[in-house]
């Protein structure tokens, strides 16, 4: 019998193992050799490389729920549900519009995480790191102008501050400039 906690581990990792998974059909395909296996398993390889790292990534950046709340991305818009219990420090619920965002922040506030993403208007939405859907915002983050990934999964894998410290990790590139 599996114990629940080698459950939940073997369930975090399915991403990645279904793409090694996948690997190791191209490369068994690629080692029984011919005109047509031996293209057809090199390219599933090729394809498994990619999709492994993102699946990598993204598991890495996947943070075990702590904080109070839950996070949605519906349709082009990141919504942060936060019940008023205490727990969270400056946590508030709120929603933002991904096209309207222009900076993301990784800010440390006495031993708790939260993302501060702030709107073209100024607003500003703090949502914790171990939020409930947290899982969602890598796909979210990365798909950001710009945005390199493997900087913004090792922000989060560098150990917590004490006290208050922020992190810039990505700013909307000027739009003016790129005209230019």
């Amino acid at each position: 019998m599996i114990s629940p906690q080698t459950l939940a581990q073997l369930h975090r990792w399915w991403e990645v193992g279904a793409v090694a998974a996948l690997a190791a059909l191209g490369a068994y395909w690629a080692a029984l050799g011919g005109y047509i296996l031996l293209p057809l398993g090199i390219a599933l390889i090729a394809l498994c490389i990619p999709m492994g790292l993102s699946a990598y990534r993204r598991q890495r950046f996947a943070q075990t729920v702590g904080a109070a709340g839950m996070i949605e991305v519906i349709e082009g818009e990141l919504r942060f549900f936060a019940p008023d219990d205490g727990r969270q420090p400056a946590a508030m619920g709120g929603f933002m519009n991904l096209p309207d965002l222009v900076e993301l922040r990784l800010v440390h506030l006495d031993h708790h995480r939260f993302w501060r993403l702030k709107s073209q208007d100024g607003q500003a939405l703090m949502i914790p790191v171990d939020a409930a859907g947290n899982d969602a915002l890598f796909d979210v983050f990365a798909s950001l102008p710009n945005m390199d990934s493997a900087a913004l999964v090792s922000a989060l894998s560098s150990p917590s501050a004490t006290g208050t410290a922020t992190q810039t990790l990505w700013r909307r590139p000027d739009r003016r400039a790129a005209l230019r």
